[in-house]
């Protein structure tokens, strides 16, 4: 009866371990564009493409997003 509860816990985390394995990398690809994002608006304000106001409406932009 012991083995059986056992038995159940490692089909659990098997389970775990699958669900880590497909949505780290997924959730982990956000944060980088993200990050991509805000590194090529910092660029462009530094070239003068954008003024310091559409820098940050940019910069707002993307942290209003959902981490």
């Amino acid at each position: 009866m012991y083995a059986h509860g056992f038995m159940h816990q490692g089909f659990y985390l098997v389970i775990f371990i699958i669900f880590l394995l497909i949505f780290i990398p997924i959730f982990s690809k956000k944060r980088k564009n993200k990050e991509k994002n805000l590194d090529i608006i910092k660029k462009r304000y530094a070239k003068g493409e954008i003024n310091k106001q559409e820098y940050e409406e940019l910069k707002k932009e993307l942290s209003s997003y959902k981490k």
